[in-house]
């Protein structure tokens, strides 16, 4: 199997039911995204090619605008999600901590598995997605998601050199009491990341103490 061409006809069977829920499809992103003022709400497609098969996995990701675009203009790097994970994932950790880390593949053998998985593509969207979106999709339950137990591995932002400086950008932009705080706690879990990811914190402090 081509792996493009199981694109074009998984992707190409879908357009019309996702544009019915006014989501657009993004070919360059493999991915199907809707855009508000503040939000950008993505269902993502990662394929995997193993031997006779393609292995599909399917993300479900909320972008706080603000808070990406502190992020960038604070470390001039791009990561287009704010919280979110692969569906497999945030179903078995329905608590919020990361504890089970199998992911659900959607496995194509033949050309003739297309259907099927547009079937449970669509399944996933509206049993997982959907709610997912509705929600987490406003910033105090982003707060709450990503701040409310910093020690814990969040099933949500379970890349912490992620998830410390971006928690802070939202605590910062939903005026969280308890901000002082929070920020030692993230320094602390700082201290164990690499030399980029700790530049990178360390220029989202900086740029934060600037604003108001």
């Amino acid at each position: 199997m081509i792996l493009s061409e199981i694109k074009d006809k998984i992707f190409g069977s879908l357009i019309g039911y996702f544009a019915e829920k006014d989501f657009k499809y993004v070919k360059t992103k493999d991915c199907f995204e809707q855009r508000t003022e503040d939000f950008r709400f993505v269902y993502k497609f990662l394929f995997h090619t193993r031997k006779s098969e393609i292995a599909i996995e399917l993300f479900v990701l909320i972008e706080h605008n603000e808070t990406e675009r502190i992020y960038k203009n604070a470390t001039n790097h791009i990561v287009f999600e704010t919280i979110g994970n692969e569906i497999g994932k945030l179903v078995r950790n329905p608590d919020g901590k990361m504890k089970n880390h199998h992911s659900i593949d959607l496995i194509i053998s033949e050309i003739s598995d297309v259907s099927n998985i547009t079937s449970l593509v669509k399944k996933y969207f509206e049993e997982i997605a959907l709610p997912y979106y509705k929600k987490n999709g406003n910033l105090n339950r982003i707060d709450e998601i990503l701040n409310s137990k910093p020690e814990e591995i969040s099933v949500h932002s379970n890349a912490q050199f992620f998830r410390c400086p971006k928690g802070l950008i939202v605590a910062k932009l939903n005026n969280r009491g308890n901000f002082k705080e929070l920020q030692e706690k993230y320094d602390k879990k700082m201290e164990f990341m690499n030399e980029l990811a700790k530049q990178r914190y360390l220029k989202v402090k900086t740029y934060l103490e600037q604003l108001p």
